[in-house]
């Protein structure tokens, strides 16, 4: 653990220490004078030395240390890290409950949404689990050692490697949640916008016809283009005029639109070559995407329209086949090369606070004490 101050130019404010220490250092007591003879006799060119001297030590002190204590609340002190457990260990939902206590220093969570304690009844499912091991491990401090309790085959993962901050006890256990095929692809639905005379309207309709295989995912015409469809539906763009801001804002927002070979590219970045088919070009807007034909959508611009593998392959370059989420535990075991976690700073204003007025009451005591010679 190390301190640190939200607001180190404020420490200037230590320098009012020295205020008490001059008060003390220039303070009079209050002398009366008294005539007796024997001072008559005394030669008046020799004077007694004086001398600086400090005097109430304690209650000099009280009053250094309040001005310090006010110095390091005004300064915002904090601790850099907040203290953990020694071990956490994170269980996979589809394991059982770690029988008995938990060590002292040592804390067992689920490995899901919130992480609950495993006194709790299990999660039904873990979502990106990959994703919620890299934030966990970004709010352990570094002295935390971690444990994690997996089933053979995980769900969850996504195409970045698994790296964290720290080594990773990883343990495996035979135990496989569902079943091992890869989940169906779903339906691709296509919009149609723009010019409702476009001749690449009927080859769209054909195509979509093709790669549906009588899967429920309707094409809806709309030549007023007013309606967007969801971001999951892929829009055609048909029109010899550029596409409005409200249908660009749309692809940024998760969308994929495709536009027809005559449309001007409306975006700033220049498309690149999408696939090695030579069909489309495109280039990211926002979340989304923005995809061009590179011949006009006709057998006689585009002769692969005719080969009977076309609309597949047509498809595949719309709708990418989702990346593998499922592996094997042992596979994907977490490697050390993230950046090191740093937790927020935990602020020290309330004991600071709950100091600077001990401290000023004690002072204000021991000033007003009835027993004090000269109040101070």
């Amino acid at each position: 653990m190390s301190l640190s101050f939200a607001l180190p130019g404020l420490l200037w404010a230590l320098a009012a220490i020295a205020l008490p220490v001059l008060l003390h250092l220039v303070r009079r007591e209050r002398q009366h004078k008294t005539v007796f003879a024997a001072l008559e006799w005394l030669d008046p060119r020799q004077r007694p030395r004086r001398r600086l001297r400090l005097r109430d030590w304690l209650l000099l002190a009280l009053r250094v240390a309040l001005l310090v204590a006010l110095a390091l609340l005004l300064a915002g002190l904090q601790r850099d890290e907040a203290p953990g457990p020694a071990r956490v260990v994170l269980v996979h939902p589809a394991l059982p409950a770690p029988a008995g206590l938990a060590a002292e220093g040592e804390r067992w969570q689920w490995l899901a949404a919130g992480f609950p304690d495993t006194v709790a009844a299990a999660p039904s499912t873990t979502d990106a689990m990959a994703s919620l091991l890299r934030d966990f491990d970004a709010t352990l401090p570094a002295s935390t050692t971690l444990q994690v309790r997996l089933p053979a085959t995980l769900d969850g993962l996504d195409a970045a490697p698994l790296q964290l901050s720290r080594p990773v006890d990883w343990q495996v256990e035979d135990v496989s949640p569902g079943s091992d095929a890869p989940p169906p692809r779903a339906p691709l639905a296509l919009a149609v916008r723009g010019a409702a005379d476009a001749p690449s309207r009927r080859w769209l309709r054909a195509l979509h016809a093709a790669w549906q295989a009588g899967a429920d995912a309707p094409i809806e015409f709309d030549a007023d283009g007013e309606a967007l469809p969801p971001a999951t539906v892929v829009m055609a763009w048909t029109d010899a005029n550029p596409p409005d801001e409200g249908t660009l804002d749309w692809a940024a927002q998760g969308g994929t639109l495709l536009l027809d070979a005559t449309t001007p590219w409306p975006l700033e970045r220049t498309p690149v070559a999408l696939d090695g088919e030579g069909w489309l070009q495109g280039a990211g807007h926002g979340a989304g995407r923005v995809l061009q034909w590179r011949q006009p959508l006709s057998p006689e611009a585009l002769p692969a329209m005719l080969e009977p593998t076309f609309p597949g392959r047509l498809r595949a370059a719309l709708q990418p086949s989702p990346l593998p989420a499922r592996a094997d535990a042992r596979a994907v075991e977490p490697g050390v090369g993230a950046a090191a976690p740093r937790p927020p700073p935990q602020p020290l204003d309330a004991p600071l606070a709950w100091l600077v007025l001990a401290l000023f009451a004690l002072e204000r005591l021991l000033s007003l004490w009835p027993s004090r010679r000269v109040p101070a």
